[in-house]
């Protein structure tokens, strides 16, 4: 412990002036988690030497090599034990925290710092409407761009009016899953940013067509004023709610929008 406190006193007399204030703060935070952290080892003596030795405190100044640092950080920061704590100088973490809990952010931490992969990342502006033809899929409504994990790319649909759908989409691999940010402009209800988890080589639609069910109950609340308080029937009332049009105000869907998301090799 003594050790990794020396080798972060040493790290303030070499770092530059604006990150001084920052490594000085976070020298007395580590000396107050330490001596949390040493009276928890001490009272758990009882338990075996193996508890304590995972309860001990340790401080550990780690490299981000190939990510963002502060990407890495937000990774990290649901297993941080709650006595510790975590703090950022240029491309290096500083971890304070119990020694078991250490292991595993390391261990995350080498999960997460890999290098940055490269994607295609689609989008189809009418998805689900695409022709078959010749036995393929017509791309007329489809655009794709080769991308880097975490650069943002942009999307536009063929302008065809003065409201053309725009996107852009920023995505970064976890296992599995693409961790997605995607900014739309000019589609009624879903203008915006979205925060989405896609599966990878799989469409995602951000704006579903309204279900035949959606579509009578707008209908409805639209007719709802003009409906007899008692109909003749269920049949009648069925009839009159079908010829009444929807609500001038509902905001008019555009055709249902995905994005994709696949890894190159």
């Amino acid at each position: 412990m003594l050790h990794s406190f020396k080798t972060v006193c040493l790290i303030i007399a070499k770092s530059r002036i604006r990150h001084q204030q920052v490594l000085i703060s976070y020298c007395v935070s580590a000396l107050i988690f330490a001596a949390v952290g040493s009276n928890a080892a001490a009272q758990s003596e009882s338990a075996g030497s193996v508890a304590a030795t995972s309860e001990r405190a340790a401080i550990e100044i780690i490299a981000v090599e190939n990510r963002d640092p502060a990407f890495v950080r937000a990774a990290i920061r649901p297993i941080l034990d709650p006595r510790g704590s975590i703090s950022q100088v240029d491309n290096k973490l500083i971890v304070a925290t119990t020694a078991s809990n250490l292991q595993q952010i390391k261990t995350l931490i080498e999960q997460t710092d890999l290098p940055a992969r490269r994607l295609v990342v689609s989008v189809d502006f009418d998805h689900g409407s695409s022709s078959m033809v010749s036995g393929s899929t017509s791309l007329a409504t489809q655009q794709s761009v080769q991308a880097v994990e975490g650069d943002t790319v942009a999307f536009v649909q063929a302008p065809d009016s003065a409201s053309v759908p725009q996107l852009t989409v920023k995505t970064s691999i976890q296992s599995n899953l693409a961790d997605t940010e995607i900014v739309i402009s000019n589609v009624p209800g879903f203008t915006g940013l979205h925060r989405i988890q896609l599966s990878l080589g799989e469409w995602y639609v951000i704006n579903p067509e309204q279900s035949p069910e959606e579509v009578i109950e707008s209908m409805r609340d639209g007719a709802s004023a003009e409906i007899p308080e008692q109909p003749a029937d269920d049949f009648l009332l069925s009839q009159f709610v079908t010829q009444v049009p929807p609500v001038v105000n509902e905001p008019v869907r555009q055709a249902p929008i995905a994005v994709r998301v696949d890894v190159l090799p």
